[in-house]
């Protein structure tokens, strides 16, 4: 991804640009909210080394991945 500080950034980028909702709750986490109602949580400000790969692999689980390259073949086929 990107730097320490500014994967959050990012990863909030990646999650809005694929059309999910992207809110920043009162206890300094963003909460995500995917097509299908579901959701899940990650830092604004990480504390330790791990944060960045779990908010990345709960992103994957709930199929960012997927929905980013659905997206770019969408685009490609224009």
């Amino acid at each position: 991804m990107a730097k320490r500080r500014s994967w959050t950034y990012e990863l909030k980028a990646r999650c809005e640009a694929v059309g999910w909702t992207v809110t920043l709750g009162k206890g300094g986490h963003y909460k995500v909210r995917t097509h299908n109602g579901r959701g899940f949580t990650f830092p604004s400000t990480p504390g330790d080394v791990r944060s960045e790969r779990n908010a990345l692999a709960e992103a994957r689980r709930h199929g960012l991945d997927k929905l980013e390259e659905r997206k770019k073949r969408a685009a490609e086929a224009e």
